[in-house]
């Protein structure tokens, strides 16, 4: 079987993907940029019970893109103890 698709048929689609992209695009800027103070972990959860993903150096800057009691949730999904950053 041979199916037409007509760029009328098309064109929905292709407004829906541009509308995901800037809403994607908005998610990646969102939120503010700080610089640690110290050196500090980072963890997969809001807290030191959630285990250790790594250690960033005195002076990184992250992206924070939301807070939960203290915690910030940087870009890359990864935790940090805000107390330890400074906001830039």
């Amino acid at each position: 079987e041979i199916y037409t698709l007509s760029l009328h048929d098309a064109l929905p689609i292709y407004e829906l993907d541009i509308r995901q992209q800037q809403n994607l695009d908005r998610v990646k800027t969102a939120g503010y940029k700080a610089k640690t103070t110290t050196s500090v972990n980072y963890r997969t959860g809001p807290g030191a019970s959630y285990k250790k993903a790594g250690t960033y150096s005195k002076g990184k800057v992250i992206r924070i893109v939301s807070k939960k009691n203290g915690w910030g949730k940087m870009s890359n999904g990864y935790y940090i103890y805000l107390y330890y950053t400074k906001k830039l």
